[in-house]
């Protein structure tokens, strides 16, 4: 896959997945993070097909193992916990194949490894996720919102970096507050920032979930191929 192709993807998430691993991602720590919280965005974005407060919590754990605040053995016996659930008979709690494939998600990303809790979002079929262009198109443009454009280094000048900035972007973050994306490419323009890449993502149409490029170089967490500049 080259550029252009990742940049105009609406179906195929797994090749964009399979990019990931040539790229080096599930390697390093940050790649990790950012691979897991792909999987969490993903059942983010099926949060309304999760009845069941075992997934809703199983999904949390997983988020908050993503930035290191639960440890393995927390995320093992949340997918424990899921899985008796799930054998037991008692998931899912409808018998839609929509509701099927978001309990899948769950189990899928608190898997012990990063990068199969991210490839499994693109192999759980049907996909539970939709929009005018179908389910897929939500898996890539999730991708890219994590990611931004694995093939370019955009930088990141500090000075950008300004309180308000931090702040705004700190608040979305923990909050996830996505509405809030376009005042945060208000402040980035305030402070110097003219990057059409950034500006653009943040006043998009979505969907965004944690672990946004945008928001984690506003933050000052440094994603994988992504670098500050001097100044």
């Amino acid at each position: 896959m080259d550029e252009k192709h990742w940049l105009a993807m609406t179906q195929n998430a797994q090749y964009m997945v399979f990019t990931l691993k040539s790229l080096g991602h599930p390697r390093t720590k940050i790649g990790q993070r950012k691979l897991r919280l792909f999987a969490v965005g993903c059942c983010r974005a099926a949060w309304h097909l999760l009845g069941e407060p075992c997934l809703r919590s199983a999904v949390e754990v997983a988020e908050r193992f993503a930035d290191d605040r639960a440890n393995k053995g927390e995320l093992a016996d949340a997918a424990r916990r899921v899985d008796e659930e799930w054998f037991a008979g008692r998931l899912p709690t409808a018998d839609t194949l929509a509701e099927w494939s978001a309990a899948s998600f769950v189990r899928e990303s608190c898997s012990p490894s990063a990068h199969v809790a991210a490839f499994s979002m693109t192999a759980i079929s049907p996909c539970p996720l939709s929009n005018e262009h179908g389910g897929e198109a939500v898996l890539c443009d999730l991708l890219r919102c994590v990611f931004g454009n694995p093939f370019q280094k955009p930088v990141f000048n500090k000075k950008w970096r300004t309180e308000t900035v931090k702040t705004l972007a700190t608040g979305i973050y923990e909050e996830r507050a996505f509405d809030r994306l376009p005042i945060l490419a208000d402040a980035l323009e305030e402070a110097g920032c003219d990057d059409p890449a950034m500006l653009s993502h943040l006043r998009g149409p979505g969907p965004h979930c944690r672990g946004c490029w945008v928001v984690d170089l506003a933050r000052g967490k440094s994603p994988t191929l992504l670098s500050d500049a001097p100044g």
